[in-house]
């Protein structure tokens, strides 16, 4: 590990900082701020316990050192333990943390390579780059997660498919700078495979936000069409019973018999107080669908009753 590193530009720091950035209003899990000090506390201080540090040899396939992917995996854990998230979500957090710091680092390596910097302004400019990413990709993320529930679970596979380029992008890059090979295409490369990938999960969040307004337009359009076909029937009921009406009354002038026509009478006096008797809450909406259900009940010959509470 090089001593002259700024402790905050250990990339295991960055990660760790863009992923709580990202995460952090979502839902927590109880007893939350021991948890995290619980998990991030060994994180944090894992790779310096290590001998050889981050190039520990036990740790390493040929040139490949995988303390990278160990502090991924280890992430991983860590906002599981303390976010109530599914692992896909997760993964999405873990995945966007990972780029930003990446392309932070590749975009010092390119001006580091030009202008030849000190390992002092080195340090400087990679923090630089770090904060303005980390904080340019909150802000695009925050304008397009509304909710909390704002990762489609149908983006599984391209939160999968970002999780492996990234990875072979950082192996790419790695190999590169240990076999002294890397020069400023190499890093140009990453940089913007970095962002097309941070573009590709922003994008599946404005995608999933348009999924769920299009669901919501959906059950709304149903709701219209179920309350017309209640509106329909109310329609018919009502005719049929004018209809019954103007015969009733047809028939009762041509009545002769006081009995029958007193009975005749007394049907319609029915039939009307059916209508008087619908609610009058005060509530138009309420009164309306308590209307149409009344009237629902009486073309199928249910008598409604109802009891209206109200609260202050």
């Amino acid at each position: 590990m090089k001593d002259d590193y700024f402790f905050v530009n250990f990339f295991h720091i960055q990660i760790l900082l863009a992923a709580f950035l990202f995460i952090f209003k979502m839902p927590k899990r109880s007893h939350f701020y021991l948890r995290l000090f619980v998990s991030v506390l060994p994180y944090v201080l894992l790779p310096f316990l290590l001998p050889g540090g981050f190039l520990n040899t036990r740790l390493q396939i040929g040139n490949v050192a995988l303390t990278f992917f160990l502090m991924l995996v280890l992430l991983f854990f860590v906002l599981w333990f303390c976010f109530s998230l599914t692992p896909i979500e997760i993964l999405f957090y873990t995945c966007s943390a990972q780029l930003v710091q990446h392309s932070s680092h590749c975009l010092a390596e390119f001006f580091s390579s030009i202008f030849s910097l000190t390992p002092i302004l080195y340090q400087v400019l990679l923090l630089i780059f770090f904060v303005s990413i980390l904080f340019l990709s909150h802000f695009a993320m925050k304008s397009k997660i509304k909710t909390q529930d704002d990762i489609a679970v149908s983006g599984k596979r391209l939160i999968v498919f970002t999780a492996i380029s990234s990875i072979l992008i950082y192996i790419v890059s790695y190999l590169a700078t240990k076999m002294g090979e890397a020069n400023i295409w190499v890093f140009i490369f990453d940089f913007f495979s970095c962002f097309l990938l941070l573009a590709l999960l922003f994008d599946l969040l404005e995608s999933h936000s348009l999924q769920k307004q299009n669901v919501l337009m959906q059950l709304l359009l149903e709701q219209s069409q179920e309350q017309d076909s209640l509106f329909r029937e109310s329609i018919e009921t009502v005719n049929r019973k004018c209809h019954d009406l103007k015969h009733q009354i047809s028939a009762l002038r041509q009545m002769e018999s006081k009995s029958e026509k007193e009975e005749s009478i007394s049907q319609l006096e029915e039939a009307v107080l059916f209508y008087d008797q619908f609610a009058k809450t005060g509530l138009k909406s309420l009164d309306v669908l308590l209307a149409q259900k009344a009237l629902q009940g009486e073309k199928n010959g249910i008598s409604l009753r109802y009891m209206v509470v109200s609260y202050n």
